[in-house]
């Protein structure tokens, strides 16, 4: 079985780091520049470092590109979802309206003195005195859930 090219770079990366971490240090020269080699200066100091040895050969693959077709797809389907929630929010903002509406015509109503309902038959049934007050607090409770 022949090797892949992957396998080769592979192998030759893992010689390479066998090399570079034997052994280096780490010295400055006279113009106070740092130099690194895997052998100190005779004529001055220098400090032996640990190298890290270098990622496996599998994190030197690309990872693969997403599809254009797929990338619209997605956002086709995002902005489906976007319009329909925003189709919703502004459906509920008019029903809030008309219900706000509804309930500062009733309040108005009641505040202004005879006030009726209908009955299941049809016919009128005028609130009493003793009504009329639980009907405004109720109206009123309306007129604040729904009049923000």
């Amino acid at each position: 079985m022949k090797p892949g090219p992957l396998s080769v770079v592979a192998v030759l990366a893992g010689v390479a780091c066998s090399q570079v971490l034997a052994e280096t240090y780490k010295w400055v020269d006279a113009n106070g520049r740092t130099h690194f080699s895997d052998a100190p200066p005779a004529d001055r100091p220098a400090a032996p470092i640990k190298l890290r040895p270098l990622a496996p050969a599998q994190a030197l693959v690309p990872a693969p590109t997403r599809d254009w077709r797929t990338e619209l797809q997605e956002y086709n389907v995002r902005h489906a979802q976007e319009e329909a929630q925003q189709r919703v929010a502004e459906q509920n903002s008019r029903n809030q309206a008309r219900e706000c509406a509804m309930a500062r015509g009733e309040l108005d109503l009641l505040h202004r003195g005879r006030v009726f309902r209908y009955d299941a038959n049809g016919e009128r049934q005028y609130l009493n005195d003793k009504e009329i007050p639980a009907a405004i607090e109720a109206t009123q409770e309306r007129v604040g859930r729904y009049c923000q």
